[in-house]
């Protein structure tokens, strides 16, 4: 076993790994009895020290794993500060934020927002009534072309007379007594 997948077995143990490494170690575990066997250690490991609370921990414990981490005392932090750190460790508290302030401006928009009431005259709505008459004339004259084009060349040459010759010849035949 190698240490890219003990470093997986440990990240699925503490629940930082992601889907794919999660389906990965639930895979090699069902293979490997030793696999399985350090999943589980570290998984009662990880149980444990969810369950160590703040207050267990020594204040210079905390002192000196923060000094070897590189992270500084934290000071009094700021109002805005606070809010930041909420919605970053809360993402729920961000999205509900974030909804409700999308909603109050969805509703602002639609309640400011004025009436327009267009009004047009007489001449106005004359002239769209002349320029639909105008524009239905047109559309009645293809129309009516397409009709004459598709009853007297497509119907006759097309159909008719195919279907005609067809039909003679049939005829011929039969009165010939070819066919009985």
């Amino acid at each position: 076993m190698n240490d890219k997948i003990v470093d997986k077995i440990i990240n699925c143990a503490y629940r930082d790994a992601g889907l794919f490494t999660k389906i990965q170690i639930f895979i090699l575990t069902m293979k490997d009895r030793e696999v399985k066997e350090l999943y589980c250690k570290y998984r009662a490991t990880a149980s444990e020290v969810r369950k160590i609370k703040e207050d267990e921990l020594p204040e210079r414990c905390v002192e000196k794993i923060n000094e070897n981490a590189g992270l500084k005392p934290s000071k009094d932090t700021s109002f805005f500060t606070d809010i930041v750190i909420l919605f970053t460790s809360k993402p729920m508290i961000a999205s509900f934020a974030a909804f409700v302030l999308l909603g109050i401006l969805i509703t602002a928009i639609y309640i400011k927002r004025p009436e327009q009431q267009i009004e047009y005259s007489q001449e106005e709505i004359l002239k769209a009534g002349n320029d639909a008459k105008l524009v239905f004339e047109t559309i009645n004259k293809a129309f009516e072309k397409t009709k004459n084009e598709i009853e007297e060349e497509i119907f006759k040459d097309k159909i008719a007379m195919p279907l005609n010759k067809s039909l003679n010849k049939i005829s011929k035949i039969i009165s010939k007594g070819d066919i009985k």
